[in-house]
């Protein structure tokens, strides 16, 4: 998960809080 929390800030915060 780590991995893809730069790659999903990337794509918005907002997803990462889905996350």
């Amino acid at each position: 998960i780590h991995a893809m929390l730069p790659f999903m800030m990337r794509s918005g915060e907002c997803q990462f809080m889905m996350i």
